[in-house]
């Protein structure tokens, strides 16, 4: 007989997964576990007080489930007593990739929440692209309200659904919400807009310094989604030489140097609603370059401060160093388009393939 212990729930995330035990009467268990079909482990158990526990499962999943996000996963056990099989035992569940801890439910969270760890309004500006990922209930369609400023009055208006194009993938939703897709000259100047999708709301403000993001970051989130990070603070290059010199025909000369472009980056102030995303900036583990409004060089993190305090007006800057993930540092980007203006074609690039 087969009882399982801690039978995992669906959804899940990956994060909340852990060990699994199970008892049995018998001498020995064989355990599968698949994603999408794919064998991710089938191996063999002899129980220890007639338990058999499996741990770290979370990072087994999880690794299956990165690619895709989501994944439909299975665990089947088989009792085995001599040679005979006298009990088997199987679930299936949904997994979404996730390295975060969060106190509710997946459920709960997908049907409530979008797929990042925002935390209240995004400042923007025009000529930003912005993009948001929704799984779970009421996933399919954005309404939008923007604000205007004209002739000293604000001035509020729906925006029509077919100005915010979706792309579906895997029962995830991303929707293009870029300022300049509810950018209106006549009823005024743009300075917010909110996002509802189903019970999902994300704020956006909009800043009219009009200050030069660089670098701009294309980053995996803790979801396995990608967001964009605009970094407005200074950036500095730094590059180092390693040289090697020999004397060759009586002259002393470098036969090999060896590059390695480093670049310190700062975030710039962002408020407190903006601090756990650009730590999640930070942590990640695939980041590029977004340019041209295209991914473009993979880079590394080497370094990073992300200090801030629970003061209620503290605003956080983070500063971090980068190198390019490629060997070869020696980089030169030739502009291809030096419009640097707003986007106003209706289609959408759907940059996270």
């Amino acid at each position: 007989m087969i009882t399982v212990t801690n039978q995992p729930s669906s959804p899940l995330f990956t994060s909340a997964l852990d060990s699994f035990s199970f008892k049995i009467g018998g001498e020995r268990a064989t355990v599968t576990i698949t994603c999408e079909g794919e064998e991710l482990l089938s191996e063999t158990y002899y129980p220890v007080a007639g338990t058999i526990t499996i741990y770290d499962l979370g990072t087994l999943i999880s690794d299956a489930v990165r690619t895709t996000v989501v994944a439909k996963c299975a665990i089947k056990i088989v009792e085995h007593n001599g040679e005979s099989d006298v009990a088997n035992w199987s679930c299936e569940f949904t997994a979404y990739y996730a390295t975060v801890d969060i106190n509710m439910s997946c459920q709960a969270f997908l049907d409530q929440y979008f797929l990042t760890l925002l935390d209240g309004a995004k400042l923007t500006q025009l000529g930003h692209r912005e993009y948001l990922h929704a799984a779970g209930a009421d996933r399919t369609t954005a309404a939008v309200t923007a604000r205007y400023y004209k002739d000293g009055k604000v001035v509020e208006g729906n925006i029509a659904a077919d100005a915010t194009p979706t792309h579906t993938v895997n029962n995830i939703t991303t929707f293009d919400v870029s300022p300049d897709r509810y950018y209106d000259a006549d009823r005024g100047d743009l300075f917010a807009y909110t996002v509802t999708v189903g019970k999902r709301v994300q704020d956006f403000q909009i800043d009219h310094t009009e200050a030069v993001a660089d670098p701009v970051l294309l980053f995996t989130n803790s979801f396995g989604c990608q967001e964009i990070f605009y970094c407005l603070g200074k950036k500095k290059i730094a590059p180092t030489f390693e040289r090697k010199s020999a004397v060759i025909s009586g002259k002393k000369i470098n036969y090999s140097v060896k590059e390695t472009r480093t670049f310190e980056g700062d975030t710039g102030v962002i408020p407190p609603s903006m601090a756990h995303f650009a730590e999640d900036l930070l942590r990640s583990d695939e980041i590029y370059l977004f340019r041209d409004y295209t991914q473009d060089k993979e880079i590394t993190f080497t370094d990073s401060k992300s200090e801030r305090t629970n003061e209620l007006d503290d605003m956080a800057e983070f500063t971090f160093s980068y190198q390019y993930a490629q060997r070869v540092q020696n980089v030169v980007f030739k502009n291809i388009d030096n419009t640097g203006g707003r986007i106003f074609d209706d289609s959408f690039d759907d940059t996270f393939n």
